[in-house]
């Protein structure tokens, strides 16, 4: 908050800054669900369309239906996103305690093991500290860098580097790859809620690196990045360091 500002009115903005979280996450939580509503009704309409009438439907018409299904599957992708960004938001409910970061880290390396293993992916952890934070919610933010690293490789098998640099009261984390790279013109970009640096020709959504910075700043921490086009990408960042 601006430091002139008296003290009643700083605290005034603060919980006006609180009650419009609030309200934009019941937002987000009202549209997905009403949207979902109306997404199911049509995967049934066409599930029911292509039951009863696909053997009389044509090339033209069965090609269609089959696009439409798709783009539900696609819409369900979204709409689980934005369920699961809404989360992180400010105001969103955090269970805080002292744990071996370690802990987020490998349970983000068992969801994501399918895809580690299919890639041929390597996961390099070096000293890890205690920390004070959200397991459940830091498993998420590795989760997203490291799927970010296997999704963005380069010809080579991804090679992923996990490190902390501590300090008394903190640390630094960094996630480091060997992918394809990102541009310096895009670094402050990619934070940005649905900002896609390659469109559809990747999957995702465009929210995993936002609600890595929603969870970070919820943990009193910043994420920031360094980067060379084809040389890869490192992401760094602090969160609050807790006793053995």
């Amino acid at each position: 908050m601006h430091p002139d500002l008296p003290t009643d009115e700083v605290q005034e903005l603060r919980e006006k800054l609180v009650r419009y979280n609030r309200e934009t996450k019941r937002f987000l939580e009202v549209l997905v669900h009403d949207v979902r509503a109306h997404q199911r009704g049509i995967n049934t309409s066409s599930e029911v369309l292509a039951n009863e009438l696909g053997d009389q439907l044509g090339e033209a018409p069965t090609q269609i239906l089959k696009q439409l299904q798709e783009e539900v599957a696609r819409m369900n992708v979204l709409l689980a996103a934005v369920s699961s960004y809404s989360d992180t938001m400010p105001g969103a409910r955090y269970s805080m305690r002292t744990i071996p970061l370690e802990v987020p880290i490998q349970s983000a390396c068992s969801e994501l093991g399918t895809i580690i293993r299919e890639t041929g992916a390597t996961v390099v952890l070096g000293p890890m500290p205690h920390v004070y934070g959200d397991p459940t919610r830091l498993a998420a933010v590795f989760r997203h860098l490291i799927s970010n690293a296997i999704s963005y490789r380069s010809g080579a098998e991804p090679r992923i580097r996990i490190q902390t640099v501590p300090s008394p009261d903190h640390c630094v984390v960094s996630v480091q790859d060997n992918g394809i790279g990102i541009a310096p013109e895009y670094w402050d970009r990619l934070f940005s809620p649905f900002f896609r640096l390659h469109g559809a020709e990747i999957p995702g959504t465009g929210l995993g690196l936002a609600a890595c910075r929603n969870i970070v700043e919820a943990h009193a921490g910043t994420i920031w990045l360094a980067s060379k086009v084809c040389e890869g990408t490192t992401f760094f960042f602090t969160l609050p360091t807790g006793g053995n």
